[in-house]
C-alpha cells in the first residue's frame, strides 16, 4: 500500500525515495583523480585561485569529478520525477525521440505534449539549442504528432519563461514549440501552485531521514536566501 509521509500527495514515498537513492548512487560512484593525465599548470593555478595548498589538489579534483557526476544524475532525476506526475510518462534514459510524454491536453494550447528536460538554462550551447529546436520541428512533421506541442522544460531558468514560444537565434517563432519551467509543470499537473516547493521540502526530508543530511535553522535561512536568487523557486 502506498504511503505519503513527506507532505506531498503526487508522489508516494517509494517513488521519491527510489529517485533520490538512484541519484545518490550515481553521484557517489568511485572517482579517480588520475583518470586523465595530470596538468601541473592547472593544479598550480587552481591552488592560487582557491587559496589552497598544492597538496590538496587530489581533494579538489575528486570534488570536481563528483560534481560532474551529480550534475548528470540530476538531469535524470528530474526527468524521472516529472515522469511520475499525473498525466506524464518518462521514456527513460536509453534515448528515444523525447524525454517525456503527456497524452492528455496540457498547457496553454491544451494539446498532447512531448517534452525534453534540461536541468539548467545553460545546459545547451547555441548549437545544442538549434539542434533541439530542429528535432522538435522534425517530430512535429510526423503525422502522429502534428497536433502535439513540444516543450523544453527547464528546472533552473535564467529568467521566468512559462509556457511561451521558445525563441532561438536564426529560427522563427512557433506556437507549438514552447519553453516552460519545471515549477510550472508541477503546478499545472497537480493543480497546486506550491507543488514544486512542497517537492523540494520532501526531498530535504528524505535526505535527512535516509541519507544523513543535517538541516538546521541556519541552513534553512541560507537555503531561503539561495532560492530567492533562482527565478520561479520558492520554499
Amino acid at each position: 500500500m502506498s504511503t505519503y509521509r513527506y507532505g506531498i500527495d503526487f508522489f508516494d514515498d517509494a517513488i521519491l525515495e527510489t529517485g533520490i537513492d538512484t541519484l545518490l548512487t550515481r553521484a557517489r560512484k568511485k572517482v579517480d583523480p588520475y583518470k586523465n593525465v595530470v596538468d601541473p599548470f592547472a593544479i598550480l593555478f587552481q591552488a592560487a585561485i582557491t587559496y589552497s595548498k598544492i597538496s590538496n589538489w587530489q581533494r579538489l579534483e575528486l570534488a570536481r569529478q563528483s560534481n560532474k557526476s551529480l550534475t548528470n544524475a540530476l538531469g535524470d532525476f528530474h526527468q524521472a520525477m516529472l515522469g511520475k506526475l499525473p498525466g506524464w510518462e518518462s521514456t527513460g534514459t536509453s534515448g528515444g525521440l523525447v524525454d517525456l510524454k503527456h497524452l492528455l491536453p496540457f498547457g496553454v494550447r491544451q494539446t498532447p505534449t512531448l517534452a525534453e528536460v534540461k536541468n539548467k538554462f545553460n545546459t545547451m550551447n547555441a548549437s545544442g539549442q538549434l539542434k533541439q529546436f530542429e528535432t522538435f520541428q522534425d517530430i512535429l512533421r510526423i503525422p502522429e504528432y502534428k497536433s502535439y506541442t513540444c516543450y523544453l522544460i527547464q528546472v533552473i531558468q535564467q529568467a521566468p519563461h512559462d509556457d511561451i514560444p521558445w525563441k532561438i537565434p536564426g529560427r522563427g517563432e512557433q506556437e507549438n514549440i514552447r519553453i516552460i519551467s519545471a515549477p510550472r509543470v508541477y503546478a499545472l499537473s497537480t493543480g497546486d501552485d506550491q507543488a514544486f516547493a512542497k517537492f523540494l521540502r520532501a526531498v530535504i526530508q528524505v535526505l535527512e531521514q535516509r541519507h544523513g543530511l543535517t538541516f538546521d535553522v541556519e541552513d534553512e535561512h541560507a537555503l531561503t536566501d539561495l532560492l530567492a536568487r533562482v527565478p520561479g523557486f520558492s520554499y
